[in-house]
């Protein structure tokens, strides 16, 4: 061991022979160790309670207490139990040194002493006994910052509890507002004698609660910023079948929906999109009392692309219809929200009915939302 690593420990020797003592000291003085001599064990005892040693050379047969004593009393005060206790003894017997572990020795010399090997010894010990210090150190900061990090996680979930807390009021009271505004456009249209003033003001209505329904459904759901595509629109399906009247054992709804979260933003889209199709083949596709199927579809494609599908067995678009230029306002809003929002495609085809089929990828910035 370096002089100056040696100068840093401190060892108390513990022997009622003066002559012991004095070699002792002397030897492991030269060897840059800070030594303090305690003449039998109630010095010793007394002397560790005032300073805390690195290290014990503790002799076993001493008046009053003897060396296993000393080391029992060492071993059951939590403030010592952990110095490292080697002890220097006559007694050569194998027992004696067992009982010098078994009351919790970590190493035994017997006398005489060779020099080289008691400073050999003190010197692993040492090493031993630093080393569990800064392991000690260790977890001890370890601890510590493991606690503070727990600390800080029942922080930060704590605020996100609240946030969803408040994101979930916030759902819940947009929904009860955009519910009031439907309520004062169905009476709004009540007042009316005009049949179409009173039209326009139904379909604000159901254009009003198909936002109404997006929040909704974040409000049931415990992810507060994706959607189900699959739950809402069958629930948004069964909401204008009831605004309708239409019975749904004569219009059959045939849902083939696969799920699909998408961002709030999205998913209104989306609702603006089935609000109109299905509006119109609720209200054309089948006149005069005639029965049918309405198709609603649901997937992603290979392409990454998600694919709406409004479909019906119904009568068809008129010949000649042109969805650009003969469009009713419905479907020149999906046009304008396809072309400026969702960059996607909208086709149609009336082959026994009308099938509507819109494909678009979800902008990046909503993906992460």
């Amino acid at each position: 061991m370096k002089q100056s690593q040696a100068s840093q420990s401190s060892i108390l020797i513990v022997d009622d022979t003066p002559e012991n003592l004095n070699v002792l000291t002397h030897m492991l003085t030269k060897h840059g160790y800070q030594v303090r001599p305690a003449i039998n064990g109630q010095v010793a005892l007394n002397a560790v309670r005032k300073t805390l040693p690195d290290l014990i050379l503790l002799d076993i047969m001493m008046p009053d207490i003897d060396g296993y004593e000393v080391c029992r009393q060492l071993k059951a005060d939590k403030r010592t139990r952990d110095i490292p206790v080697v002890f220097i003894s006559a007694l050569s017997e194998t027992m004696d040194k067992v009982k010098a572990f078994a009351v919790g020795g970590v190493d035994y010399i017997s006398k005489p002493f060779q020099v080289q090997e008691v400073v050999a010894r003190v010197q692993t010990h040492l090493a031993v006994r630093n080393m569990q210090k800064r392991l000690q150190a260790q977890n001890t900061q370890l601890q510590q910052e493991i606690a503070e990090r727990t600390r800080m996680e029942a922080q930060i979930k704590a605020a996100l509890n609240e946030r969803e807390i408040f994101l979930q009021e916030l759902h819940h009271r947009t929904e009860a507002s955009l519910n009031v505004i439907c309520s004062m456009l169905k009476l709004q249209a009540s007042f009316s004698d005009d049949e179409q003033v009173s039209s326009i003001f139904k379909e604000l209505e159901t254009r009003v609660r198909v936002i109404a329904l997006v929040h909704h459904k974040l409000y049931e759901t415990e992810n507060l910023s994706r959607v189900d595509l699959k739950g809402y629109m069958f629930d948004l399906a069964i909401l204008l079948y009831r605004m309708y009247k239409v019975n749904a054992d004569e219009i059959v709804l045939n849902p083939t929906l696969e799920s699909v979260f998408v961002s709030i933003d999205t998913a209104i889209l989306c609702g603006l999109f089935l609000n109109e199709l299905l509006s119109n083949c609720l209200k054309h596709a089948f006149p005069d009392g005639r029965t049918g199927e309405i198709r609603l579809g649901l997937r992603v494609l290979e392409t990454g692309e998600i694919e709406l599908q409004v479909g019906d067995n119904g009568v068809g678009l008129r010949k000649g219809f042109d969805a650009d230029k003969d469009g009713l306002f419905g479907l020149q809003l999906i046009r304008s929200i396809e072309e400026s929002h969702l960059q996607g495609t909208i086709t149609h085809k009336t082959d026994h009915g009308t099938e509507w089929l819109i494909r678009f990828k979800e902008p990046d910035d909503k993906k992460k939302n």
